[in-house]
């Protein structure tokens, strides 16, 4: 049986085998991203190809991959739908029980088909994808902006947000037509002030805008679901479960290494919004979590160069945007990266713990920073995670 997206006991156990057994798919959809063609025994493992997620504003996700091609049939073609402009796919990974004949898939994301190549004399197709955040940016040219586009001050961000990816393509079809996932706490926000953007500019560069002044993250989840979550709700990570429990005593966690970059440790962030009414809008975040070893108590002040954004209008708005970045920006300052065999559920912001006799960490917890997948059984995924501690408390912060 095929299990797709579901962590059981029994998942768990197979991923701590000695000796695993990856699988991947890939899916062929149409713009509703309906499923028109599985790939599966066609994707080359002698090409290195990857899956890598960061965390950051925007695109997240990113694949490369070869498919062995020996009757030309994936050559990109407009007219049979393969591979052309706007190709969407969604890529898998799992891990199959041999005993059983389960295998345990898991989204990867849902991808934008970004510069192919084709090789006459090895009979491959390459692949390069970006996940749909993509689709509104620069990365693949579409949605760049022909006229000014405005967006009223008043407006809701979930209708403008809504309303943003249902404008039409010009081909009957719209932006998105998923359901978006949108933080039911920012229900109520409302745009301050009008958003201009002026031709040359992309649609995304209006949605990151509206997430920054919100101090929420903004992305395309694995599934392709478009996600606008608060970076700040759930401040600590305190509330949230381990998505998988790393030790150095079983055979998936290898060759680990810490490192620490102390020119980049900030404590203290300063935005400066707009002069309303004759006073310059601005709110100052501090990290005096007492369980942050960059605190401002234990190592001074540490600030960066005050944010300007002229977009912000009030106070609530710049302590937002100033929490986000000094959540941002302390979660870089001590990392592990370390190998592991593939764990195909794991994410980027979620938390695993950590229990390294050499490190002294006993279920210490992280934060999953980036991945990388690589699409070839005898590989191990490379994972990059900071500390938790190293982030600062909101409910402790002082702001002016």
């Amino acid at each position: 049986m095929d299990y797709y997206n579901v962590v059981s006991e029994k998942y768990l156990e197979v991923v701590k085998r000695e000796v695993i057994y990856p699988v991947f798919k890939i899916d062929l959809l149409d713009h509703a991203e309906n499923v028109t063609r599985e790939i599966t025994r066609d994707v080359s493992v002698d090409d290195s190809g990857s899956i890598s997620v960061n965390y950051q504003q925007g695109v997240r996700r990113s694949c490369s991959f070869s498919i062995s091609d020996p009757k030309g049939e994936f050559i990109p073609n407009g007219n049979k739908g393969i591979f052309w402009v706007g190709q969407k796919f969604k890529v898998y990974a799992g891990l199959k029980d041999i005993y059983t004949g389960d295998t345990y898939m898991f989204s990867q994301g849902v991808f934008i088909v970004d510069r192919p190549t084709v090789s006459r004399s090895s009979k491959t197709v390459s692949i390069n994808g970006v996940d749909k955040f993509g689709y509104l940016g620069s990365e693949l040219g579409y949605n760049q902006l022909e006229g000014t586009y405005k967006i009223a001050a008043g407006t809701t961000y979930f209708d403008a947000i809504t309303d943003t990816l249902a404008l039409t393509m010009g081909n009957g079809t719209v932006v998105d037509s998923t359901i978006p996932i949108l933080d039911i706490s920012l229900k109520d926000k409302v745009l301050p002030y009008d958003i201009n953007k002026s031709p040359g500019q992309y649609l995304g560069d209006i949605i990151i805008e509206m997430a920054n002044a919100l101090g929420a993250d903004i992305y395309y989840n694995a599934d392709g679901q478009f996600v606008l979550s608060s970076g700040t709700t759930d401040i600590s990570y305190s509330a949230k479960g381990s998505t998988y429990d790393f030790t150095d005593a079983l055979p998936e966690y290898f060759d680990s290494n810490i490192s620490y970059d102390y020119p980049s440790v900030v404590n203290v962030v300063t935005v400066v919004g707009a002069n309303v009414n004759g006073t310059i809008v601005t709110y100052t975040a501090e990290n005096n979590n007492p369980l942050s070893p960059t605190r401002i108590e234990l190592i001074g002040r540490k600030t960066c160069e005050p944010i300007e954004c002229s977009n912000i209008s009030t106070v609530a708005e710049a302590q937002a945007y100033a929490e986000y970045e000094l959540k941002r920006r302390s979660i870089i300052q001590m990392s592990i990266d370390f190998s592991s065999s593939l764990i195909p559920h794991l994410d980027v912001d979620k938390v695993v713990t950590m229990t390294d006799s050499y490190y002294k960490y006993s279920q210490e917890r992280f934060i999953n920073q980036s991945l990388k997948m690589v699409l070839k059984p005898s590989e191990e995924m490379s994972i990059s995670a900071s500390n938790i501690a190293s982030l600062p408390y909101y409910e402790l912060v002082v702001g002016s």
